[in-house]
């Protein structure tokens, strides 16, 4: 018989407090094997916030564009530390521009019989080159503006970014709130459209019904004669200035079809941007636009932007 065939047995002839006893010991037995085991790792890899993850895709996304379409001249600078020493010292290494090889741009001179495509850019190359074509601003104590050469780059590589990612709850809701706008919109536009013309007509042909009677001949010549256009009543006020829009900020707001701008109280327009979403952290509004006039339902782009 085996040891635990064994110990059943010996079980099944114990007395109450022996049994108790057993148990207790096995019990303490489980406990100290959970505590002694170890933890499961989670399947995998953990995911990044997305204002931790923007940086790194924008350096792959630096890298992956300048491997296809070249890279301008940069200078990258490396910080080595003597193991002995303890002394830092600083060197700089100059990057030169990329030079066409077979249809692909390339380190100048990197073609040889290892390489004889040449070499492209690496990562931690791409890491220099992107700090240099954008770097977005940031607060606290190392704050600084954004900056950089490829704002236009930037922009088209924060379109990608923006649509890869999962839409959250407070977006989610965001879209919705946005989507009942233009079902308020399309009903302001429809209160403010005129009457329809069958109702309208009755009320013209009473106030030129003449009081003595009409000949046939020419009742029958009014009759042929095309009614009047009804002109379209314009809104004495403009819908958009209501107490909840007077608050010093920009709001979302749509001029004629298709056209989207971010809107003030005052009538200053700007660009929505990034498109297609915009996020926390990101700018709420992009370029400015100029000011808009109610009276001639136009746009004014001499306007100067105000400041803040």
């Amino acid at each position: 018989m085996s040891s635990i065939e064994n110990t059943i047995a010996a079980i099944g002839q114990m007395g109450r407090a022996e049994l108790l006893k057993v148990m207790k010991a096995c019990i303490a037995a489980e406990e100290k094997a959970l505590k002694t085991a170890p933890k499961e790792k989670k399947e995998g890899p953990k995911k990044a916030a997305p204002q931790l993850e923007r940086p790194r895709k924008w350096v792959t996304f630096t890298l992956k564009h300048a491997n296809e379409n070249g890279w301008e001249e940069f200078t990258m600078t490396e910080k080595k530390k003597d193991k002995k020493s303890g002394e830092e010292t600083e060197t700089e290494t100059v990057i030169p521009a990329s030079e066409m090889h077979n249809g692909r741009p390339i380190l100048p001179g990197s073609v040889d019989e290892k390489n004889p495509e040449g070499k492209q850019l690496i990562q931690k190359q791409a890491m220099v080159l992107s700090a240099i074509r954008w770097r977005p601003a940031t607060k606290g104590k190392n704050a600084h503006a954004a900056h950089g050469t490829h704002e236009d780059l930037y922009r088209e590589f924060l379109q990608e970014f923006e649509a890869s990612l999962p839409f959250s709850e407070e977006e989610k809701k965001g879209d919705a709130q946005w989507e009942g706008l233009k079902v308020t919109l399309a009903a302001a536009a429809e209160k403010e459209a005129p009457k329809a013309a069958p109702k309208a007509a009755p009320k013209a042909a009473k106030k030129a019904a003449p009081a003595s009677p009409v000949p046939k001949k020419e009742t029958a010549k009014v009759a042929a004669m095309p009614a009047a256009p009804v002109k379209a009543k314009k809104a004495k006020k403009d819908p958009f200035l209501t107490e909840e829009h007077n608050d010093g900020q920009a709001h979302i707001w749509e001029w004629k079809a298709g056209h989207r701008y971010a809107r003030n109280y005052a009538g200053y327009l700007w660009e929505l941007w990034p498109l297609p979403r915009r996020r926390a952290g990101e700018e709420s509004v992009g370029d400015f636009v100029g000011k808009y006039d109610f009276e001639t339902d136009t746009i004014d782009d001499s306007m100067e932007e105000p400041k803040a």
